[in-house]
């Protein structure tokens, strides 16, 4: 139909940008980055990079927990997180591999006209209450200063579930 066939172009963008990424070779196959990526539930460009360039790797869990909130996070937030000195670099470094990944899309025009672009940027408006959380220094859902209402939004509960699901 000429509806499948309009979205075409687009298919084949983004297959320019797996390849690009290393995610299939040349052929269409897919590469162990892209059977790593197969195993994520969502964000699974960024969490592969993650991973694959060692960035984790060195990391307590609380601070892994903290960073990964940036990936669920939706809320807008005045609120500059109080963090240590190698969050705030990590937090660099995960702005660094989106950017990465945001070029390459931006290259071969994947996601320019996309509305769910700008949601799914990197938000660490939860990260010094997750930090916090994960070192077992703050119940979670009395952290109240992050939030307009009494009801924490959503994305707490997305969080918990994308941490709490393996």
């Amino acid at each position: 139909s000429s509806k499948n066939l309009s979205l075409y172009p687009d298919y084949c963008n983004k297959l320019l940008v797996l390849q690009e990424l290393k995610y299939i070779d040349d052929l269409h196959q897919v590469a162990m980055k892209g059977r790593v990526a197969c195993e994520m539930g969502q964000n699974e460009l960024i969490i592969t990079e993650l991973v694959l360039r060692n960035i984790l790797t060195n990391l307590q869990p609380c601070e892994i927990a903290a960073l990964l909130s940036s990936l669920v996070f939706q809320a807008k937030t005045d609120v500059e997180p109080n963090v240590n000195e190698n969050l705030k670099k990590m937090m660099q470094i995960f702005m660094d591999v989106e950017h990465d990944i945001r070029a390459v899309e931006t290259r071969f025009n994947v996601g320019k006209a996309d509305e769910t672009v700008e949601k799914d940027r990197l938000n660490f408006g939860l990260i010094e209450v997750v930090f916090e959380w994960a070192k077992n220094k703050v119940n979670f859902f009395n952290f109240t200063r992050w939030f307009e209402s009494d009801k924490p939004p959503r994305e707490i509960f997305l969080f918990y579930q994308f941490f709490f699901k393996f």
